[in-house]
């Protein structure tokens, strides 16, 4: 009679079996999920590639002259919503910055930004916009920003306004250049700098838009009331001569139906402290401005 075999040996020779895999094998499982991840990661870059050249395409087909390749509003959505859906350990910070490298390169394949800016705010602009833009450092800002009607693809980013930081005031005088997006930092917590073109402001459901006034002097105190009582935040503020002063503030609007409400809003409770009022910005509100 063959001898019986013990039930408990073959269970033990499972047990065994399963405790001395081959941790080299392990790794190489693992090692061979992640190539395959990557290699769906690779492949739908190179999708969204053709589906950016197709928009480059539409836009010059709908658009007379040169079409606008930078978009910041739709940047920032596009942006926060990767953030709200991102959960697990990897960094929110890493995972931002290399979306905005790629965001780049994609602008890049629709035609050429050049990106202007002054010395104090060149690591954060090119860690900001990436390897492919064409970069140039100024050192007349007034002059760059008379330039900036010129080319529609071309952007200056300047510190943010305040009574030192006084380039803001040539936006009084000049129509066709607008502040339409923020200089953030690694997190969009913080806005460092303010981005200024010639392109239409573009507004969306969490703006904070920048108006500009010049008033008599006579009247500066009780238009700040004004501003304060309907929750404006004045930003900077300069003598434009000694009966006249330039103001710059803001307020967080939902479209530019409202924002042009309280446009004229301001027309009518101001109109003696009035000589000129107008939006130069939009600008999509930083993660702090939102909560």
């Amino acid at each position: 009679m063959p001898p019986i075999k013990s039930k408990s040996k073959d269970k033990n020779k499972k047990i065994v079996k399963k405790s001395e895999l081959n941790k080299v094998d392990n790794l190489n499982f693992i090692r061979n999920k992640i190539d395959v991840i990557d290699q769906k990661i690779h492949k739908l870059i190179m999708q969204r590639s053709i589906y950016v050249k197709n928009i480059a395409f539409e836009k010059s087909k709908n658009t007379k002259g040169t079409s606008i390749i930078y978009r910041p509003a739709r940047e920032h959505e596009v942006l926060m919503a990767l953030l709200n859906r991102h959960s697990g350990e990897f960094p929110k910070e890493v995972l931002l910055k290399l979306w905005r490298t790629m965001i780049g390169a994609y602008i890049s394949m629709q035609g050429k930004l050049k990106v202007s800016y002054v010395s104090k705010l060149e690591v954060l602009v090119k860690d900001y916009f990436g390897i492919t833009m064409d970069y140039n450092k100024i050192t007349n800002i007034k002059k760059s920003i008379s330039i900036l009607p010129n080319d529609v693809n071309h952007i200056l980013v300047l510190p943010l306004p305040s009574n030192k930081n006084n380039w803001w005031q040539n936006l009084l005088s000049i129509n066709s250049v607008n502040i339409i997006g923020n200089l953030y930092d690694n997190l969009y917590e913080d806005t460092k700098g303010y981005i200024l073109s010639s392109q239409a402001l573009e507004f969306s459901k969490h703006n904070k838009v920048i108006y500009i006034t010049l008033i008599k002097n006579v009247y500066e105190r009780s238009f700040d009331k004004y501003l304060s009582i309907n929750n404006y935040l004045i930003l900077a503020k300069a003598s434009k001569t000694n009966k006249e002063v330039i103001i710059l503030f803001a307020k967080n609007s939902v479209s530019q139906k409202d924002a042009l409400k309280n446009l004229n809003d301001i027309k009518k409770n101001s109109v003696k402290s009035l000589i000129e009022l107008k939006i130069i910005g939009a600008v999509s509100m930083n993660n702090k401005e939102r909560n």
